[in-house]
């Protein structure tokens, strides 16, 4: 979305730009001019003047931290003293305190013991309270980055409403003088990281890297979005009055470790289970508040001297009810332990899942002492993690259990269905191991292993199927090549001679039922033509057998295809087929004139005056026409009868083309396919439309036939007329009875073909056209 110019977040935007300029001539060590800055931009003068007032109050305090965003490293560690301290009461810790560092509110700062991309974290005492808190401090310049301070607010946040006895708790939050802190329980150990590193180092796995490794680690950090610049905690901290000596507590339990993990395997498996297990309930709750951490990695992992893991630092938490923080194609996180779905940077929206792939990960490179993908160079360790399978964790330790490896791996699945669906779940097969219980998770199978190598090689699987056809080509080949030689030739002479007298047999009964079938077809040709053609409501039945004729034609095409002469023969009969069609349509809807003789029909078509008249002097024109010429056609053949015939009604359905609009067409065949009745399902285009079952048509010619029959049983008796058509009452039972045969596909086929039903009366209708007054038609 565009930002209007005059909108406050383009003001801000803006003003942050220009606060951002100003810092970089600064730290250049150009000393910009004030008034010629406020002049530059009139319309942000204001602003400007109380940015840069504010500036030069938290200067006073916010001047060693802003090394943190923009200075070289060898200028991280320099302090500047611009906030002396006032007189307090004196505290139990006022001795060990750095004077340099200064005070932020409520909070002395006594030492700096740890930094990173998103701030600054110190030792301090909260001085109303005089406790120890670990207070962390977002430096200057990040404040000015909105998405800087965004989810430094979004750590503060998602901290302080987790309330879980292994989730570092957060005690206050405020702004001091335009400085941005928060205070936390100061937890008295150290995090996983460097348990790892120190039991790296004790069992001769970690070597210093190189010059050429610290860079690319350093590149892997930019990309992660971490940028960490790690200051190592001093080597000795002085010791706090009624407080026991941290050092040595947790040096102790992380002894402990260390200890197991080279005497006593067993131990030191079910006792990092048990951290992990406090780890994965952690996130389970703090998942069911609707927050995902996304950095779960072992520096985020912080072990207190009693044994006891907490989670800390939310800083890239994603909250379900505000995802704004993150855009597509960011990275955020720590490279090494993320989720695939998360380094790839899409926009699938991350869930529970890739904390519980995190977790995994951790858990691996505690057991193992080796990360989950080991590789140095960005590109090729993002690679790894999207196409490469862990290496399982018994090649690396045969001592680590078969539970343990495959909750592992379970759990840092590449597909996120195959992983556990909560950290819950997660949770309670640790808790099944510790308890000596069976877990849930299955080992991956032969199947389920081949299933990932394909996914990840699949040239190589191509190129093995490739190698396995050739061989069996070649195998196929050889053999018949030795059998070849084996087979005798005056044997192979004699069966080749046998098969093709038995083909020359089977080609003559083929040909021998072919011309029968052929000749049945011209039977039943003759008889449409000859017996048919000449008699009233014969059409349908006439039509039915031109066109099963018609199909056995196109058949006998086909199987003639490689003789050419009679290709030829049969092509000129199938053409006079489909003339004849052609010819029975055209009959048939020159029916359809009768229709509009009748008013009712007239009426639902909506005709004009216009029309009707035009329609009316149609019909006299085209019978007087047939009247005038009948004596003329009696003399002629019955072929040109028919061609005579067939002009005029093509000639009177042109014009009638012209007086009838589309729709009036379109309702007039769908009145008369109403008209006709019962007859219309003989029809072969309503019996196809419609798919109906030799059962059906069979059902509705029986109700047509019971129908008929009872009419005739009802009729006065008279021997010379057929019984009358039934009326408008009867028809109505009548349709009813065959509808209720349709399926109800069919009876939707059905009413889109007739259209709505025809209100009005409909009278019999007789041929098309009418010859003078006791003369016989010529047709």
């Amino acid at each position: 979305m565009n930002q209007q110019p005059n909108s406050p977040l383009h003001v801000n935007d803006r003003l942050n730009e220009i606060l951002l300029d100003y810092l970089d001539d600064l730290a250049a060590g150009r000393s910009p001019d004030r008034d010629q800055l406020l002049a530059a931009y009139p319309e942000l003068r204001e602003e400007l003047s109380s940015a840069l007032a504010d500036y030069e109050n938290v200067e006073r305090i916010a001047s060693p931290l802003r090394q943190i965003a923009a200075d070289p490293p060898h200028l991280s560690g320099s302090r500047v003293n611009l906030n002396p301290l006032p007189a307090q009461p004196r505290s139990p810790w006022r001795e060990s305190a750095d004077p340099e560092l200064g005070q932020l509110g409520d909070f002395r700062l006594l030492r700096e013991i740890g930094r990173g991309g998103m701030g600054v974290v110190y030792e301090a005492e909260q001085l109303s309270l005089q406790r120890l808190v670990a207070l962390k401090v977002l430096p200057f310049a990040a404040t000015l980055d909105t998405r800087q301070l965004q989810r430094f607010k979004n750590e503060a946040q998602a901290a302080a409403i987790l309330h879980h006895t292994n989730i570092v708790p957060v005690h206050a939050v405020g702004t001091e003088r335009g400085v941005h802190f928060y205070a936390m329980q100061l937890i008295e150990g150290d995090s996983l990281g460097t348990l790892i590193r120190q039991m790296q180092q004790r069992a001769g796995l970690q070597s210093p890297p190189s010059a050429s490794q610290a860079a690319t680690n350093a590149s892997t950090a930019v990309f992660s979005g971490e940028a960490e610049k790690p200051r190592p905690l001093p080597a000795e901290s002085p010791t706090r009055p009624n407080q026991p000596d941290r050092a040595d507590s947790t040096q102790s339990f992380q002894q402990q470790l260390s200890t197991q993990h080279s005497t006593a395997k067993g131990e030191y498996h079910r006792a990092v289970t048990r951290l992990m297990l406090q780890a994965a309930e952690a996130l389970y709750y703090a998942h069911g508040m609707g927050i995902i951490h996304r950095d779960i990695k072992p520096a985020n992992l912080l072990l207190d001297a009693r044994g006891n893991l907490w989670i800390t630092d939310f800083g890239l938490a994603q909250f379900q009810s505000d995802m704004g923080l993150t855009r597509t194609g960011d990275i955020l996180g720590t490279l090494r332990y993320m989720s695939p779905e998360q380094a790839s940077g899409g926009q699938a929206l991350l869930d529970p899942r890739t904390d519980v792939y995190s977790l995994g990960a951790t858990f691996y490179e505690l057991l193992t002492l080796r990360p989950i993908f080991s590789a140095q160079n960005m590109q090729l360790l993002l690679a790894e993690i999207l196409n490469s399978e862990p290496r399982p964790l018994r090649q690396l330790d045969p001592r680590i259990p078969v539970e343990l490896e495959t909750i592992i791996l379970k759990s840092v699945s590449k597909n996120p269905e195959e992983r556990y669906s909560s950290a819950a779940d997660f949770a309670g097969d640790l808790r099944r191991y510790l308890d000596h219980k069976p877990i849930l998770a299955q080992p991956p199978t032969i199947l389920d292993w081949t299933k990932k190598w394909i996914r990840r090689h699949p040239t190589a699987l191509l190129a093995g199927c490739w190698l396995l056809l050739l061989l069996a080509i070649g195998s196929l080949v050889a053999a018949a090549l030795i059998n070849h030689e084996k087979d005798n030739t005056l044997i192979e002479r004699n069966i080749a001679k046998a098969a093709l007298q038995r083909e020359q047999q089977r080609a003559q009964e083929a040909e021998a039922r072919l011309s029968l079938a052929q000749r049945s077809v011209n039977e039943l040709f003759q008889v449409s033509e000859e017996e048919l053609s000449d008699r009233p409501g014969m059409e349908l039945l006439r039509k039915r057998l031109l066109l099963s004729v018609l199909g056995y034609y196109q058949e006998f095409i086909e199987q003639r295809r490689d003789d050419p002469e009679a290709q030829a023969e049969l092509q000129a009969t199938k053409a006079r087929v489909e003339k004849m069609l052609r010819e029975l349509g055209i009959l048939r809807d020159a029916s359809q004139v009768l229709l509009l003789r009748q008013e009712t029909v007239q009426n639902d078509l909506g005709l004009t005056a216009t029309q009707k008249a035009e329609i009316l002097s149609l019909i006299q024109q085209i019978e007087a026409e047939i009247q005038t010429g009948f004596f003329e056609l009696v003399e002629k053949s019955h072929a040109q009868r028919r061609e005579w015939l067939l002009e005029h009604v093509l000639k009177g359905q042109t014009q009638l083309r012209i007086i009838l609009t589309a729709d009036q067409r379109l309702r007039l065949s769908q009145i008369a396919l109403q008209a006709e009745g019962p007859r219309a399902f003989r029809d072969p285009e309503v019996v196809a439309a419609l798919q109906l079952s030799p059962a059906q048509r069979e059902e509705i010619r029986t109700i047509d036939e019971e129908a008929f029959f009872r009419r005739f049983a009802e009729a006065p008796r008279d021997h010379q007329r057929p019984p009358p058509p039934p009326d408008a009452e009867q028809h109505q039972k009548l349709m009813a009875s065959i509808l209720a045969v349709l399926e109800p596909r069919q009876l939707t086929m059905w009413q889109s073909l007739t259209g709505p039903e025809f209100r009005g009366k409909i009278e019999h209708m007789g041929p098309p056209f009418v010859p003078p007054r006791g003369k016989k038609p010529p047709w």
